[in-house]
Formats: structure tokens, C-alpha cells, sequence
């Protein structure tokens, strides 16, 4: 992950809405985080961060998740996101757990997996030889 925070890559900003005090927030961020790698802008509603690198962008989350005083919200860095995987032309018959295990084997997690043929209650052609 060392490669990941040294290079550029887009942060989603934080969205903290209640339990601030603009300076006071301010100044602890600095503290724990270089001031160049932080932006603010004020907002009628929030106050918005934006983290320049990925290192500000977890120092600054674990800060705000620490102390339940501050109520924000954000969204995950693009490559902390799950992301959807659709297996075509499998032979029917397989089971779903076989697939499931093969993968966690590689090294990635599964959330959640299904034949969607069984969803759409389509039956599936058999090949007989």
C-alpha cells in the first residue's frame, strides 16, 4: 500500500456537519497531518475537507471516526470500493460455493455470489452426448 499513498490518487473530501468548531478542528488537523496536504471550505450546511494524499485522507478519517463528537460523512478512495464481477458460460450444474471457494483461494473476498439463472427461473440448457 506504500505505492498507493505516493501516488495521485483522488480522494473523496469529507462532509462534517455537526460537533465542530471551525478553528479548533482546524488546528488538531494540523497537528496530526502535514497542513499542505489539507484544504477546507465552509459550506451554510457543512464543512468540507479535502485530503490531498491517501496518508491525510486515513489520518484525517481515523481522527474523525475516534471522537463522536464530529458527525461527517464520506465516501471510500476509488480503490477501497468493491466492485461487481459477472461470470459468464459456466456450466449450469456447477455449484456456487465451488466458484466462491476458487476465488477466495486467489486472495479476494466475496460478498456475495448467486446464479441468476435461478433468479430469473430460466431454465438452462442440458447437453447430452
Amino acid at each position: 500500500m506504500e505505492s498507493l499513498s505516493s501516488t495521485n490518487v483522488q480522494t473523496p473530501p469529507f462532509y462534517v456537519s455537526e460537533g465542530y468548531e471551525i478553528s479548533t478542528l482546524k488546528n488538531a488537523l494540523f497537528d496530526i497531518t502535514e497542513s499542505s496536504s489539507i484544504l477546507f471550505k465552509s459550506t451554510p450546511k457543512y464543512l468540507i475537507i479535502h485530503a490531498g494524499t491517501v496518508v491525510a485522507w486515513n489520518t484525517i478519517f481515523k481522527f474523525l471516526a475516534d471522537n463522536e463528537q464530529f458527525k461527517f460523512h464520506t465516501h471510500l478512495p476509488k480503490p477501497l470500493k468493491p466492485y461487481s464481477v459477472f461470470i459468464r458460460h459456466l456450466y449450469p450444474s456447477m455449484p456456487v460455493e465451488d466458484i466462491q471457494a476458487y476465488i477466495t483461494d486467489k486472495g479476494y473476498a466475496v460478498i456475495q455470489s448467486y446464479n441468476s439463472s435461478a433468479l430469473n427461473n430460466n431454465e438452462q440448457p442440458t447437453y447430452m452426448e
